[in-house]
């Protein structure tokens, strides 16, 4: 479901109460003088009892015509309701966590409606899934095999390493990153959850249970508009409309899918038998030179052990991307006479596919 969210809002549509709170006062905001290339911010950080945010940032700066004033708000959707995003919140959550941001804006010395909050501008969402893992798999094992993938080759393609091998994997671009990560292994270096934590239900989770997190981050409002105008749905981007379990389960399909579809599926396949490819080629294409036959199998292997991107990267340093594209049309077109994906994979398809909200004493149970 959704979890940080990133939104906007004209100055004139809240009323500020203390503009001393804010870092530099607002009062110097109103008062500073700007150039035609001006640009002046005031930032308010939230209590430390308010976990989750909202974090507000003002912003002034000079436009065709004029000054404009923005108020900004940075937040965590579950961690306001739950003080952490291992619950996932439902769309009939909506009203309860914008009641929050009310009451904790108003102790921020901002007053704003709630009707102000459902129509504010998204400009920045990420959407996310948590999945509860059988006990035979690992969260590193799922990303172990991902690292292989070919997502595009407009994103750069980071494996962020920490003390843990295989901890997360990031896909990332300017206006996105795709995230696959250990999210019990998160929480304990964040310390959200503790190892000596006072919640037995939360100690059990960490010591018992595997959660892998996808999370899809949209870092610009346009990437949004054209996510939505591509999966056909209502391109408006207010929080209310964007606060959707709908929206956020097709996000999350949608690079899922990528990451595991296409020629990916032979790097993700369990079962790469030579003798039944070659006879299925060579069904397919009874003339098929000996070369070219050992060709497609060879790339098959290699993109199954070192990944689809070294692959490509390999065959496009030493020969062309011609080449490169030639036998990326060969891998298409057999990819479904490999093995069928991991039974691990099938298990992430599957809760993605249930998209129920992630529940921490039920994981516990589930466990």
């Amino acid at each position: 479901m959704i979890d940080t969210v990133v939104l906007t809002i004209p100055i004139n549509n809240c009323r500020i109460l203390d503009p001393d709170c804010f870092n530099p006062s607002l009062t110097y905001l109103s008062t500073a003088k700007f150039g035609p290339r001006a640009f002046i911010k005031s930032l308010q950080n939230p209590p430390e009892e308010f976990i989750g945010g909202p974090y507000l940032t003002v912003t002034r700066r000079a436009v065709r015509g004029g000054l404009t004033t923005l108020l900004k708000l940075q937040f965590s959707a579950p961690k306001l309701i739950y003080k952490n995003n291992l619950d996932e919140l439902a769309d009939t959550d909506f009203e309860m966590v914008v009641n929050v941001l009310v009451d904790r804006m108003k102790h921020m010395g901002v007053g704003v409606t709630t009707d102000i909050l459902n129509r504010a501008q998204v400009s920045a969402v990420h959407y996310s899934k948590n999945i509860p893992l059988p006990q035979y798999v690992t969260s590193s094992m799922i990303i172990k095999e991902l690292s292989k993938v070919d997502l595009t080759q407009r994103l750069s393609l980071d494996r962020t390493k920490f003390k843990d091998l295989g901890y997360a994997l990031t896909f990332c671009s300017k206006s996105y990153w795709v995230v696959v990560y250990d999210k019990i292994k998160d929480l304990q270096k964040k310390n959200g959850l503790k190892m000596d934590s006072d919640n037995p239900a939360q100690l059990n989770l960490l010591q018992k249970t595997e959660v892998l997190r996808i999370e899809t981050r949209l870092n610009l409002k346009s990437k949004i508009v054209s996510l939505l105008r591509g999966m056909g749905e209502d391109q408006n981007t207010t929080f209310e409309n964007l606060f959707s379990s709908r929206i956020s389960k097709k996000i999350v399909s949608h690079f899922w899918d990528l990451m595991t579809s296409g020629t990916n599926q032979v790097v993700l396949s369990n079962d790469l038998n030579p003798e039944k490819l070659a006879t299925e080629i060579l069904k397919s294409e009874p003339k098929i030179t000996t070369q070219r036959l050992l060709a497609i199998i060879g790339s098959m292997y290699f993109g199954r052990s070192c990944g689809q991107r070294p692959l490509r990267q390999f065959i496009t340093k030493h020969y062309t991307d011609r080449t490169w594209f030639r036998l990326n049309n060969s891998l298409k077109r057999y990819k479904d006479s490999v093995g069928n994906e991991s039974a691990y994979f099938s298990k992430v398809s599957e809760e993605i596919t249930k998209y129920l909200p992630a529940k921490s004493d039920l994981l516990c149970k589930e466990m």
